[in-house]
């Protein structure tokens, strides 16, 4: 007796059709949950790398009389930054974001790689080039205490010998603190938990009666490349890690609990607003300095932005001269006659 053949059934291309579209409307529709899923893992390895920055800034402190990594303190004869002829004291003009960094990673506190943050959307890349001993870059390569060639912004002067220019990478995505003028104590251990010491990078602000709102219509302000490093492209969020250790991820520039203290012109009446990380108000009027941000028009990029925290005639009124909660990395700094020193920050 003959047994029947079993037919094999294929699956027709209507079948076919059908399970390619499940699949694919399956995807996406687990696409924003994988949108949000990374989203959130970025700004939890942020998050990290950002207080890894900032402890390694305390443990520094903690063996040099509480002050945390301080080039111009660190090289007094010039090995790895060629020093001014007749030059006395510091050569504040090491003080940049970039030596900051550089020589915590040459003393081994993090790898380069961690400077570079995981949500970066902008003209940063890790320092592949990075030398923890004989920099090329320094003065005296062979007695260098860190490696110059580390940039905390495309404008960084790379040894004093390679200037940067618009369109160079930078090698970091972080904003610290500034530390000159009346600010200089904030480069310290206090463990204050009001106080900022590292965070993103953001955008330059004004304000709109009581609201802090980016500016309009610049590549600096509502077109900052910051905006889209966390938030949606019309708003900023970051990571901010303060001066007691803790970190937080905040959506507003100015968040409501972290508060400074006024005082009403006129009179002596104290009053609190939120603090914005990332504009130099006038301590006690609340008054808006201005940063001196300008663009720098290249052919190779569509403007770089840099400015600068000291261009105020009057005494006690630069964004230097107070001490409210500020951000922004340094590319460089240009000391002047007396104590006046004016630090230009980088925007993009």
């Amino acid at each position: 007796m003959t047994r029947p053949v079993p037919i094999r059934r294929a699956f027709t291309l209507i079948e076919v059709g059908a399970i390619l579209a499940a699949l694919a409307i399956g995807a996406i529709l687990a696409l924003p949950q994988f949108q949000e899923a990374r989203a959130t893992a970025w700004r939890i390895k942020d998050s990290t790398q950002l207080r890894g920055i900032a402890q390694a800034s305390a443990v520094w402190a903690q063996y040099n009389d509480e002050r945390f990594p301080t080039p111009s303190a660190i090289d007094q004869t010039g090995v790895t930054i060629q020093r001014p002829e007749g030059l006395e004291g510091p050569d504040h003009r090491l003080d940049t974001t970039g030596n900051v960094l550089s020589l915590l990673m040459w003393n081994g506190f993090f790898r380069v790689d961690l400077a570079v943050s995981p949500a970066e959307v902008g003209n940063v890349e890790a320092f592949d080039g990075y030398r923890s001993a004989r920099p090329p870059s320094a003065v005296d390569p062979e007695r260098a205490l860190w490696d110059p060639a580390f940039r905390g912004t495309p404008l960084d002067e790379w040894g004093g010998r390679i200037p940067g220019k618009v369109g160079d990478a930078s090698h970091n995505s972080y904003a610290q603190v500034a530390w000159f003028g009346a600010r200089d104590r904030l480069w310290s251990n206090m463990f204050d938990s009001k106080r900022v010491d590292f965070g993103n990078r953001g955008p330059t602000y004004t304000l709109d009666r009581d609201a802090w709102v980016p500016l309009s219509d610049t590549p600096f302000g509502d077109g900052s490349t910051t905006m889209r490093i966390h938030g949606e492209p019309t708003t900023w969020e970051g990571n901010i890690v303060f001066n007691d250790q803790h970190t937080e991820f905040v959506t507003r520039p100015d968040p409501e609990k972290h508060v400074w203290t006024f005082i009403r012109p006129g009179t002596d009446e104290p009053f609190e607003l939120p603090d914005n990380f990332f504009h130099a108000e006038h301590d006690r009027t609340r008054a808006l300095i201005d940063e001196g941000v300008s663009i720098v028009k290249d052919s190779d990029a569509r403007g770089v932005i840099r400015g600068s925290l000291d261009r105020e005639d009057n005494p006690g009124t630069g964004a230097l001269d107070q001490r409210n909660n500020y951000l922004r990395p340094i590319a460089k700094v240009v000391p002047g006659e007396g104590n006046r020193i004016e630090a230009h920050i980088w925007v993009d």
